[in-house]
């Protein structure tokens, strides 16, 4: 079965076939909160290899693994043409370097575009601000602020009673798929390969994990090596495959 095939087989009770695409597009969205934000699955890779959707349906049935920003994006690119929607990639930058992010676009008949960020925990189409406007919108744990200026998008977030912060900004300048899949393979040299990094929602509240410190329901803590691997195995991630993810950062001498 084609990857797009498991995915409408594994979440057709979420999925939400009518004529407002939208409210699909949400449909199909939501389905990714179920499938967790991790790097261990790549951290666990003989070498950079892209896990493409077929990689990831088969981790995700097989482990409870997911991906990060750049599989998911994929992943989710590669749903919504399955079901005959379009779905335009877009890299993005952040504090800690250029073409560190993915997201992207969907536009509807209407003209009306749309940010489609699974990468970054957010499971809901935002509608994009025109050309130097902002809005603000909120999604679980945080408010977040769009800004729409000279063709780049700053997306901006905060948790309840603090101030916005900075966390990516979009060069709305279409990449092609060669390009994307560079940039994807680049990010393999990121520095969030050397610790171990799980989110994942449960209800409104983000479950924030590196390395032993365990963030869930604002209260953060440090625990033992053993006690972060049950935890995610909660999550319904293999605990097989994150006692391998600490070994090879422990042989790499990554930490």
């Amino acid at each position: 079965m084609k990857p797009a095939e498991i995915f409408e087989k594994i979440f057709k009770e979420k999925l939400i076939f009518n004529s407002d695409k939208l409210q699909f597009i949400s449909s199909v969205m939501s389905c990714f909160r179920d499938i967790p934000y991790e790097n261990i699955s790549k951290i666990n890779l003989l070498k950079p290899t892209l896990r493409t959707p077929e990689i990831v349906m088969h981790d995700f049935e097989k482990f409870g693994l997911g991906g990060t920003c750049f599989s998911l994006t994929w992943l989710l690119k590669i749903v919504l043409n399955y079901f005959g929607e379009e779905f335009a990639v877009y890299s993005a930058d952040r504090t800690y370097g250029e073409n560190t992010h993915c997201a992207g676009v969907w536009t509807d008949s209407n003209g009306a575009k749309y940010l489609l960020d699974v990468g970054y925990l957010i499971f809901t189409p935002v509608l994009i601000p025109q050309n130097e406007k902002e809005s603000e919108f909120s999604f679980g744990s945080f408010d977040f602020k769009i800004v729409n200026s000279n063709s780049r998008l700053q997306v901006y977030s905060k948790t309840k009673n603090a101030d916005y912060k900075f966390r990516y900004v979009i060069k709305m300048d279409k990449i092609s798929d060669s390009d994307f899949m560079d940039i994807w393979i680049k990010s393999f040299e990121f520095a969030m390969m050397n610790n171990i990094i799980v989110n994942k929602y449960l209800g409104s509240d983000l479950v924030y994990i590196k390395d032993c410190r365990i963030n869930f329901t604002g209260k953060a803590k440090k625990v033992s090596q053993d006690e972060v691997i049950n935890f995610i195995s909660e999550l319904g991630i293999s605990s097989t495959e994150t006692q391998k993810a600490f070994e090879k950062i422990k042989k790499d001498g990554k930490s």
